[in-house]
């Protein structure tokens, strides 16, 4: 009797646009990382599939099972592949019911005797109850059972509730069956032209000139991709005969011939050092005579995975067409999270250059390549070694996804936040002990030494309040006097900050009355938790300066000021910025309390405002793709002198992070750091800046990085400005930052490499 081993970890899916998941290309489970065995069906023996026995939305079951054998047929005409499957009967064959959201468990976690079991989700049920899942997921599916490395059962179920209405035929939604069905025989996601056509990604590394300019078409864009649009490419993508789909089938399955009969481009992706192999890193080559319908990637140690004992940089591009010329490059990967831990890319996308391949920006141009030809088995060799220069070891990526950091340490060592999603547990990351996971509920705050951490926890009475953290993951809640505080929603108190010397901690607390009476709060332990007032009646504090002596926040509800306007408490009284111009709540304040920082100003853009020059209007960054009546601007951060100021411009998650100088202006912080020279931030939007030392020389926040939500920090010790930009010799200047910067623009110079700033 064969021994079955249940191997499910996590299904794959096919989502809108709007959603975030993705597999990279090659297999979507390994057996054995060591050895590079990946699951899979017999190859060559015809895999038995059923179907289920109700309708799918406005589908009819007559039509989804045609939509069933036409996806399958897909995968198995490819000449290339022996893989095969066929339809032999429904689920009543199999004595089975019609599948649904409450009997889902027959087929999820149940053997039925092999094969590969297609639930036709009629109402969003099993999508929406059984599995959780958001409504814009289309389809999900995996292998499910092995015996050893050969698959012998899967499933696979589509979203009936996300058909158009209109498409009674489900010709938009045939491209959702064939990227599941994929996902069913063990192929994960890939990226190779669907960024490029759903996201405008670059065609090859970011500001280089490209070996080719045809424009990219629907039919591009592989099967696997991550994200379908039904309306848009449901069709384009229902057919398997891109090579990237074809490649990454045949691999997992080959026919006789397969590889040597096409060319072969092979290789490992290295640090500077080129000998220390990287994981996780997407390899796309691209023919330069037909750059999208020739083109084929693999993410590096896709086949163990980043689970082998040593660590494996290789990639492997099969299926090119011989005789012809292809480039070759590392591509970021623009949104989702992968079967392979992807790893960011040290020093920016790069061509690989052939001869004059280095790990030194110096002597290896990263746009300049070296055009490859292709030949029946003959397999080139090209390791690809990232040019990291000196500025991009300043940027660095928090190693967890969905990480939101929100504080920071005096000397940039010890850095705080919390997990994207609500009542997420605080985290702790340092130098010396690397992350650590504190519990509680929601970000972390950290005063200047580094020891001191603020924040919110769930007591034993079930309620959410705020606390310090003692170490581990237990939490001592602020003392409160009693019938001070009432809850809403199971919170009592919300912790927002912790002045520098880990004295006072404020935020938003609850009265006797619940949710009708929320008041900031200020809380030291020689006065406890204080009612700080204003003009009410409701009130929260955002912000607090060294000393806790000055706290910024917002008002709301008043009769004359109504809305959230931005306030300051000093002395036990609440002020406006302005009472002649209303602007919006306060994020920040410096150190000693003069200078505050905010949003919702009279033009959607930051303000700035300090006692001697009262209210400034920044204004706020163009956001690409943004309607200008959705762009508002927000102030985070304020620098402990005042001097600099850090925040957004955006609607919701679609964000461009803006630095702010007197000097400099508002310009876009991502744009600065290319500049100078931090080419590992390309394949980030960088988001929200959120903290700063006090050194003023480490800049903490969160955006949208390789595992998709995740925190980064940026060290600032020193900028590179460039002197002389008009004159004859100008000369890249390396200074310090902000005042050196700010003294150096204040005399014509401007911020950046000379290299990157001057045309």
């Amino acid at each position: 009797m064969c021994a079955r081993t249940r191997f499910l970890r996590l299904g794959a899916a096919a989502v809108l646009t709007t959603a975030t998941l993705a597999h990279a290309s090659g297999p979507l489970y390994v057996a054995d990382p060591d050895r590079h065995i990946p699951f899979a069906w017999p190859n060559g023996v015809p895999v038995q599939v059923y179907t289920d026995l109700g309708p799918m939305g406005v589908l009819s079951n007559e039509t989804a099972d045609g939509l069933t054998a036409f996806a399958f047929g897909q995968w198995t005409k490819v000449p290339t592949s022996d893989f095969t499957a066929t339809v032999v009967g429904d689920f009543a064959r199999l004595g089975l019911p019609d599948i649904t959201g409450a009997n889902a468990d027959q087929i999820v976690g149940t053997f039925n005797g092999g094969g590969i079991h297609v639930m036709y989700d009629d109402d969003g049920s099993i999508i929406r109850d059984f599995f959780g899942a958001p409504d814009g997921v289309l389809g999900i599916a995996s292998p499910e059972w092995s015996d050893g490395a050969t698959i012998t059962e899967s499933w696979v179920v589509v979203n009936g509730a996300a058909v158009d209405p209109s498409d009674t035929q489900g010709a938009g939604f045939a491209a959702v069956f064939t990227h599941e069905f994929g996902h069913s025989i063990n192929l994960a996601h890939s990226q190779t032209n669907g960024a490029i056509a759903f996201y405008g990604d670059a065609a090859g590394p970011e500001r280089c000139e490209l070996p080719y300019s045809t424009p990219i078409t629907l039919n591009d864009i592989e099967t696997m991709y991550p994200f379908i649009s039904p309306s848009e490419t449901g069709e384009a993508q229902s057919t398997v005969e891109h090579p990237d789909d074809v490649a990454s089938l045949s691999n997992l399955y080959p026919a006789a011939g397969w590889p040597g009969s096409r060319g072969t481009i092979r290789g490992r992706i290295l640090l500077t050092d080129g000998t220390t192999p990287l994981s996780g890193i997407n390899v796309i080559a691209r023919n330069v005579d037909n750059p999208y319908a020739d083109a084929v990637s693999a993410l590096s140690g896709d086949y163990s995975q980043g689970e082998s004992t040593t660590p494996d940089g290789s990639y492997t591009l099969n299926g090119l067409t011989p005789g012809a010329r292809y480039v070759v490059y590392v591509d970021g990967i623009v949104q989702g999270g992968f079967s392979t831990p992807p790893s960011p890319l040290p020093g920016g996308e790069e061509f690989y250059n052939g001869a004059g391949e280095s790990g030194h920006s110096e002597t290896d141009d990263r746009c300049a390549y070296s055009a490859l030809s292709a030949a029946a088995g003959s397999p080139i060799i090209a390791d690809i070694l990232f040019n990291v220069a000196e500025a991009d070891d300043n940027f660095f990526a928090i190693p967890v996804g969905s990480t939101q950091p929100s504080s920071v340490s005096a000397n940039g060592k010890v850095i705080v936040g919390g997990f994207a999603g609500q009542d997420a547990p605080s985290w702790r990351w340092t130098e010396k002990d690397g992350f650590t996971v504190l519990g509680g509920n929601g970000n972390a705050k950290v005063d200047k030494s580094g020891r001191v951490i603020s924040g919110s926890f769930t007591g034993e009475d079930g309620i959410i309040r705020t606390g310090f953290w003692t170490g581990g993951e237990s939490w001592k809640a602020l003392p409160v006097r009693k019938g001070l505080v009432g809850s809403c929603d199971g919170v009592e108190t919300s912790p927002f900050d912790l002045s520098g010397d880990g004295e006072a901690v404020v935020g938003l607390a609850y009265g006797p009355e619940g949710c009708s009476s929320p008041f900031a709060f200020r809380w030291t332990a020689r006065r406890g938790l204080e009612d700080l007032g204003g003009l009410g009646p409701w009130t929260r504090a955002n912000a607090t300066n060294e000393d806790g002596r000055v706290v910024v926040g917002w008002n709301d509800l008043n009769e004359q000021y109504p809305g959230r306007i931005g306030v300051y408490w000093e002395h036990g009284r609440q002020y406006l910025m302005d009472p002649d111009v209303l602007v919006g709540e306060a994020g920040d304040v410096s150190a000693d309390g003069s200078v505050i920082a905010g949003l919702g100003a009279p033009d959607g853009g930051a303000w700035r405002w300090d006692d001697r020059r009262g209210l400034e209007l920044l204004g706020k960054l163009p956001v690409p793709g943004l309607p200008d009546y959705f762009n508002q601007a927000g102030a985070s951060v304020v620098s402990d002198d005042g001097s600099v100021i850090l925040g957004y411009s955006g609607f919701f998650m679609q964000r461009e992070p803006f630095l702010w100088t007197r000097e400099l202006g508002m310009v876009n912080f991502g744009d600065f750091l290319l500049k100078q020279g931090m080419f590992g931030v390309e394949q980030w939007d960088l988001g929200t800046p959120m903290a700063m030392s006090a050194n003023g020389k480490v800049i903490t926040g969160w955006g949208f990085g390789p595992l998709g939500v995740q925190g980064w920090a940026v060290t600032l010790k020193k900028v590179a400005v460039c002197v002389n930009p008009k004159g004859s010799k100008p000369k890249t200047k390396e200074v310090s930052f902000p005042h050196g910067m700010n003294e150096q623009l204040a005399k014509g110079a401007l911020p950046g490499r000379c290299e990157y700033v001057l045309p």
